[in-house]
């Protein structure tokens, strides 16, 4: 099944490793850290204009989606 996370991006659910909230991850100074590598090698996918909800991270990337993680969590348990 595609999960939409934002703008022109669906990503298949089993691609997806987690989803965490932005509001809790970025505090910690490990996630600010992986997140700046993440964009060093060119693996962050910034959809939410600088208003990032959740981190989603996948087997292909790391997405920062404007999309809440309760939202996405709830598109995939509804399903097609």
């Amino acid at each position: 099944m595609l999960v939409h996370l934002g703008e022109d991006t669906v990503v298949s659910t089993s691609e997806i490793i987690g989803i965490f909230d932005m509001n809790a991850a970025a505090v910690a100074e490990s996630t600010r850290t992986f997140l700046e590598e993440s964009r060093s090698a060119s693996r962050l996918t910034d959809l939410s204009s600088g208003d990032a909800k959740s981190l989603v991270l996948t087997t292909k990337g790391t997405f920062l989606s404007p999309i809440s993680p309760g939202t996405l969590q709830r598109k995939i348990e509804k399903g097609p």
